[in-house]
Formats: C-alpha cells, sequence, structure tokens
C-alpha cells in the first residue's frame, strides 16, 4: 500500500515480488472515501473475516493538515482501477490530541483483524464494562475486533465496527513502545505483533493476553541485521503451512526508500522461526450476572438471572447451579458454544431462603462461582 491513496496487489515471481496484473490490479488502484471523493492517507490494511479490505487514514491528502483518524472499507474484487469505500468509520473524535497543528500525521497507521474466537477463548476484558468480552453484546459488530494502531502513543485501539457506520472502543492496549506503526494478528502463534520503526530500532513485540484478560507484551525481538534502521512501517508474516526447513517468510516495507540512509527498497524479505513454543495464555473461566458486569448481585425468588460464563471448551455441557448453604439446585444445564461461552436465563426457585447465596457453573473443564443476593420480592399493594 502507498500512503497517497493507493493500494497494490502483489504475487511472488521467483526471488521478487511483482504487481498482479488480473482484475484491474496492474498498476495498483487508487482508493476514494465513499462517494467517490477525497484522497485518503492510507496507511494500514487488513483483510476482514468478510473477505473486504480495511483500510486505516489519519488524514485526507487534499487537506493534509487537518487529522482524519478513520477505517474504510473496501471490496478487493471491484472491477476497474479505483476502489470506492462502501463503509467509514469516523474516529477522529476519540483522539482530540490530534486536532491541533503538527499533529496530524500522528494518527491510525497500521491495523488487523482480532477474530472473536482468540478474545473469547482467552477471557479478554472489555475495559468499556469492566467484564470479560462477550461479543453478544455488540450484536452488529461481525466476527471480531478492528486493532488500530496509533503512531502518536505507541498503543493500539481495539473497536467493534458495527455495519450501521458506528463503533464502540473495547479497549486500549499499551504496546510497550513509544510509537507503533503497524499490528498483525498471528493466527499460529495466537498473538498479536506490534512493529516500531526506527523510533525503536525496528523491533517487534508480540502481544498475548495474561492473567487478568488485559493484552500486554509478551516477547521483544530485535529487527535482523541485515535490516537497515530506517522508516519501516509494514509487516506480515506467512503461516506455518509455508514453513520449510523450520522457518516462514517475514516482509517488511520501507515508509521513505528514496530517503538518506535508505537502501531504495519497498520490501525487505527474511524468515522466523516455525513452531515456537511460547507459553500458556488467558484468563480463567468466569462467570457475570446480569445483563453486564461481574460480581454479586441481587435478583427476586421467582426472579429471572442473567448467567454468562466464559473459558468452557466448545460443546461440553455446563450445569447452572444455585448453591444455598448444602443445598444445591440445578437451574439449568446448557451447551457451551463455539467460543467457550455457556448463556442461559435462569428462574430463582420460590422455596430459596432470602440472603446471599452462591451461583457454580459446572463443567469438567471448569467450575466458577459468583455471588447472588436472594430479595423478598416486594409486597402487592
Amino acid at each position: 500500500m502507498k500512503n497517497k491513496s493507493w493500494v497494490f496487489r502483489l504475487v511472488p515471481h521467483g526471488d521478487l515480488w511483482v504487481s498482479d496484473t488480473a482484475n484491474g490490479w496492474g498498476a495498483g488502484k487508487q482508493i476514494l472515501f465513499p462517494g467517490g471523493v477525497g484522497l485518503p492517507d492510507s496507511e494500514g490494511l487488513t483483510v476482514g473475516a468478510d473477505g473486504a479490505l480495511y483500510v486505516t487514514t489519519e488524514r485526507d491528502n487534499a487537506n493534509n493538515t487537518v487529522a482524519l483518524n478513520s477505517v474504510l472499507r473496501f471490496d478487493p474484487n471491484a472491477a476497474g482501477t479505483t476502489l470506492t469505500a462502501t463503509m467509514q468509520w469516523n474516529l477522529t473524535a476519540d483522539f482530540p490530541e490530534l486536532n491541533v497543528p503538527g499533529k496530524s500525521n500522528l494518527g491510525f497507521e497500521g491495523v488487523t483483524f482480532v477474530p472473536d474466537t482468540y478474545l473469547v477463548r482467552n477471557g479478554f476484558v472489555d475495559q468499556s464494562t469492566g467484564a470479560v468480552y462477550y461479543p453478544s453484546d455488540y450484536p452488529d459488530h461481525g466476527a471480531g475486533l478492528l486493532f488500530a494502531a496509533l503512531e502518536n502513543d505507541g498503543k493500539l485501539y481495539a473497536y467493534a465496527l458495527n455495519r450501521d457506520g458506528t463503533a464502540h472502543r473495547v479497549a486500549v492496549v499499551d504496546t510497550g513502545m513509544g510509537h507503533v506503526m503497524d499490528v498483525q494478528f498471528d493466527a499460529d502463534l495466537q498473538r498479536i505483533w506490534a512493529l516500531c520503526d526506527n523510533t525503536c530500532s525496528v523491533s517487534s513485540t508480540l502481544l498475548a493476553v495474561d492473567a487478568t484478560g488485559a493484552i500486554v507484551p509478551d516477547v521483544i525481538y530485535a529487527r535482523p541485521a541485515s535490516l537497515p534502521n530506517v522508516n519501516i512501517e509494514g509487516f506480515a508474516i506467512a503461516p506455518d503451512s509455508t514453513c520449510v526447513d523450520g522457518v516462514k517468510e517475514a516482509i517488511w516495507s520501507d515508509d521513505g526508500i528514496a530517503a538518506a540512509g535508505h537502501e531504495g527498497h519497498a520490501l525487505y524479505r527474511g524468515t522466523f522461526p516455525c513452531g515456537l513454543d511460547l507459553g500458556e495464555q488467558g484468563a480463567p473461566p468466569t462467570v457475570d450476572l446480569g445483563a453486564r458486569g461481574a460480581g454479586a448481585v441481587s435478583v427476586a425468588k421467582k426472579g429471572t438471572l442473567h448467567v454468562r460464563g466464559s473459558g468452557f471448551e466448545p460443546g461440553e455441557t455446563v450445569r447452572i447451579e444455585l448453591h444455598v448453604k448444602k443445598k444445591v439446585d440445578v437451574l439449568a444445564s446448557v451447551v457451551a458454544d463455539d467460543l467457550g461461552l455457556a448463556l442461559a436465563d435462569v428462574t430463582i426457585p420460590t422455596g430459596v431462603q432470602p440472603g446471599a447465596q452462591e451461583i457454580w457453573l459446572v463443567a469438567s473443564s471448569a467450575t466458577v462461582t459468583a455471588g447472588v443476593t436472594i430479595a423478598t420480592p416486594a409486597a402487592h399493594p
């Protein structure tokens, strides 16, 4: 991708990458904002679960002194030599610190799609609710979150992008680097890569979900000795299916190939080891009671309790129990869904005495508990 409103489709040809000549891609395709207007300052690119291209912008190059931090969606199969965005999520208002002179070029750089399967199975916490991330809280967002890398502060911003053009910020991730220029989800390592340019000596940080449900730096890799310490702003890594002799290909892109100190190459090729054992990650299983949020809640006899458990094995049976001293009432049995979530609305039995009790979620893989207070129903007038 070229940050002057162009994207390219390259295919391997021997030791080189050359332009794909199919479907109008031979000289690249100019991209436009919705309505076919403007000059997107295209910075980051990823492919979503829907097969569409998602591109981050930090400006409109037709008005490049003003910040425009947005995510654009494109259909890569559209015919012709231009691509017009089918959707735009304008997130500029979330970053008022960039709406000042000299800051418009410090906005969104990289972007990656992180699937809900990874986030939920590792107990990722939704910072906007303080509870485990439940995709059902964002029914219009698709199958994952978009993580955008902000150059200004070195952080990743996770958004649920809704099909109606609205967005909800779910979390902010500190990469541990002063600046960040690209971000990639690695489906094989089940980690998230964050790349910094020469301001961090072109280092790459792998991030993982820790035991509290936060995404944190896990491992830091220095650049290859032969990679110049210049404006390397793009990074991609091949899947394990391409491994040969224990390594797979990694690609870096140079943002200023003609500048002093650069070597005139748009792309650099290297290798990365296959089959790394990076250990376990993720938070333990948990249960939330109520519409949103964790912790003890109050419910009346015969009242309905919304039970949401996470961290189970997909397809296993989870028993929902009410523990009152030594008495156990089985309120429901549910099958954990493809994300390992156990979701149910249960009714509190009439014979339960008021007071502090416990809800247990019991499965072969784990048992988790949460407090619940049984309240006396209000008297009828």
